[in-house]
């Protein structure tokens, strides 16, 4: 059984509204990011197109060869996967069936595990959490770029991780009122469920959108005293010109 913190994350997927906020969201799953980096990596040693090699990526994924713990705890004979390894050799017979050749096929596999061992042994196989700490240096230091006089540095803080969710779409929580108000009111941690994310390959930033949905549209929180009164997140993150369905559905 999943606990408290899984279970809600897992119960946010399921809302309404859950499938059109994930669509604003380019990398909803962090896997896709995993995969993304196996596929520039790919690139960069096989000599083929590049669309040749998104399809060898994909069957890759597909074919369960990209799994990033196993990729990273792939035996090695010397400093290569042993080729009498279960993993390393059904990753060559793909490589094999698309005429790669065996030097290639050797280069691509020995980047696919020394990537994987590097999240196994720094991020404990997450992907999201490697790109969560590059993004974390990065608001830490627009910090320090961005001296605003306006603002307390906790929502100068908050409007640069904002920014950086939306132009890099780095998984960073904004750990703003709609998530605290959802984590009190369940009983947990903002840590508990960036974990529970992590855990079920969910990004932590669709996440955040969803708190924010729960909270203004379905929790009935009152808020308490001194917290901010913005408007829905979910709302603002959408398009100009893009209809609401989220607004509509309300109306109705």
């Amino acid at each position: 059984m999943l606990d408290e913190a899984h279970h809600l994350v897992v119960k946010l997927l399921t809302l309404p509204e859950a499938a059109v906020i994930a669509e604003e969201h380019p990398w909803p799953r962090e896997t896709d990011r995993w995969r993304e980096l196996v596929f520039a990596l790919l690139t960069r040693v096989i000599s083929r197109p590049e669309q040749e090699i998104r399809d060898l990526t994909n069957r890759l994924q597909l074919l369960g060869l990209l799994e990033i713990d196993e990729c990273g705890e792939m035996p090695l004979r010397g400093t290569i996967p042993d080729p009498t390894g279960v993993h390393y050799r059904r990753m060559l017979e793909v490589f094999n069936d698309t005429k790669i050749s065996r030097a290639e096929a050797i280069a691509g596999s020995r980047a696919i595990h020394e990537a994987a061992r590097v999240l196994v042994d720094r991020f404990e196989g997450r992907i999201a959490r490697c790109i969560r700490a590059a993004g974390a240096k990065i608001v830490e230091d627009l910090l320090q770029t961005f001296r605003f006089e306006v603002i307390s540095e906790r929502t100068a803080e908050e409007a640069l991780t904002y920014w950086v969710q939306n132009v890099m779409s780095i998984p960073l929580s904004l750990n703003d009122e709609s998530v605290r108000a959802f984590c009190r009111a369940h009983g947990i941690t903002p840590k508990e469920l960036e974990t529970a994310a992590d855990d079920l390959d969910v990004s932590i930033a669709l996440v955040d959108d969803l708190t924010d949905y729960w909270v203004n549209a379905v929790g009935n929180l009152e808020q308490p005293d001194g917290a901010d009164t913005k408007p829905s997140r979910t709302a603002k993150r959408r398009k100009p010109g893009q209809a609401s369905r989220q607004r509509s559905a309300r109306a109705r």
